[in-house]
Order: structure tokens, then C-alpha cells, then sequence
């Protein structure tokens, strides 16, 4: 029997949840925003999810966003989220963001903490990279993304 990362790599798509993570650190850098999400929920499937499933994975990641202003953060962090969106303008929010990624344009990012705090960013551009080792959390079968 192989590995849960054989596992992992097995999965063409795989999708941040944001509002099951945790924003760990904020960093700012000139115009670099880096907000590292440890960990973070990752739902992992396959090319047909509705008929094959797939599994929840805890991994952390990094979100990075150029060209990035920040309008308001939270006062004090690790911080729980519990809704999050990231806007492109002209087209719909999106509440999963796909790992890998990277997205140009006009983008806002915007998430709530369970503490009832809010970070703003607005950004050109976000890359999502994978930092560390993915852990299995659970199973997920197809009816789930019906």
C-alpha cells in the first residue's frame, strides 16, 4: 500500500478552503504581501470528484500578492478564518483557491477571523505555493461535491 502523499500527488486538483485554516503570519515587504495559512485545508480530487471523491489534507501554504496594499489587518495572529473570498475584478469571487496558483489582475483578497477581525488586501497579482509536508485529515466521498 503506497503512502498518503502517493496519495496526494495522485490528485489533479486540489483546492484552498479558506474558511477551515489559519492564518499564521503576515508579512510585509514593500509592496509584497505574504500571508503563510499553517495549516491550512486543502480538498484534493481527482479529474471527475463527483463520481471518484477524493480527501481533506492539512498543508501549510503561502499566499503571496505583488503590487499589494493592505486596508485593514488583524491586531494579533495566529487567527482562525472563518469566511474568505478572493475577488478578480469583471469576474466572481472565489471561496476555494487552487494550489498551485497564480493570478494577475485586480484582486482583492478579503477574510474574516472568528475573533470577528478582517484583513483587506488589494493586490496585482497572487501566487500560492505548498510550504511543507501535506497530512491526511479525511476522506471524502463523491457526494460531497454534488
Amino acid at each position: 500500500m503506497g503512502s498518503s502523499h502517493d496519495a496526494w500527488r495522485r490528485f489533479c486538483n486540489r483546492e484552498i478552503d479558506p474558511r477551515a485554516s489559519s492564518l499564521e503570519s503576515l508579512g510585509i515587504e514593500g509592496d509584497t504581501v505574504t500571508l503563510r495559512l499553517a495549516p491550512a485545508y486543502v480538498l484534493a480530487s481527482g479529474v471527475e470528484p463527483v463520481k471518484d471523491g477524493g480527501s481533506g489534507w492539512s498543508v501549510d501554504v503561502e499566499l503571496i500578492f505583488s503590487g499589494a496594499t493592505v486596508r485593514a489587518r488583524p491586531a494579533a495572529l495566529p487567527c482562525w478564518i472563518s469566511e474568505a473570498f478572493v475577488g478578480l475584478s469583471g469576474c466572481a469571487r472565489m471561496q476555494l483557491i487552487s494550489l498551485p496558483s497564480s493570478i494577475d489582475g485586480d484582486l482583492t483578497a478579503y477574510f474574516l477571523f472568528a475573533n470577528a477581525e478582517e484583513l483587506l488586501v488589494k493586490a496585482r497579482r497572487m501566487e500560492v505555493i505548498q510550504r511543507g509536508e501535506p497530512l491526511l485529515v479525511e476522506e471524502i466521498g463523491p457526494e460531497f461535491w454534488r
